[in-house]
């Protein structure tokens, strides 16, 4: 594991490990998203991330789960009401959510969904807002309550879909 400032992120075992920035800002942060790109046999390939426009569907589910089998990270913009799902770090997710959808830093907030217990979580080192949010926990309980409300309003009915 290695600590930053803005908290832990482990490191990578493969061949050609590259210790990760974690003090970057997510509009600077190309430079390490390209160093994320995972090689495997000669081809890159991205994160399992998916958009949820209305509901997901168990392709979605599945998709966001290849990462983490029993967990599946949640990354929404409160603003515009955007929910992405899956990928291994919640900051893949904010990047697509900035550039594609000009979400603003501020208004996006992570969790998951916690698939042994069946519950919502509000925990994420995206969670960090510097002067309103300093624990990866979701604190402000009206952000916090926005942000519950939205995933159980898009993925409430996600235990059928697994």
């Amino acid at each position: 594991m290695l600590a930053g400032r803005l908290g832990f992120e482990p490191r990578y075992a493969d061949p050609e490990s590259a210790v990760l920035p974690l003090d970057d800002l997510p509009m600077q942060l190309e430079f390490y998203h390209k160093l994320r790109q995972k090689v495997a046999g000669g081809k890159i390939t991205q994160m399992a991330i998916v958009i949820v426009e209305e509901k997901p569907t168990k392709e979605d589910i599945v998709k966001a789960r290849k990462e983490f089998p029993q967990y599946i990270k949640i990354t929404a913009d409160l603003e515009q009401e955007i929910i992405a799902i899956g990928g291994e770090y919640h900051a893949d997710a904010e990047k697509i959510l900035v550039e594609k959808y000009n979400s603003q830093r501020s208004n996006i907030w992570g969790g998951g969904y916690n698939i042994t217990l069946d519950i919502f979580e509000v925990n994420a080192i995206i969670n960090l807002h510097p002067g309103i949010n300093d624990s990866t926990d979701i604190l402000d309980p009206d952000i916090r309550n926005r942000f519950l409300e939205l995933v159980k309003k898009v993925l409430g009915d996600i235990k059928s879909l697994l």
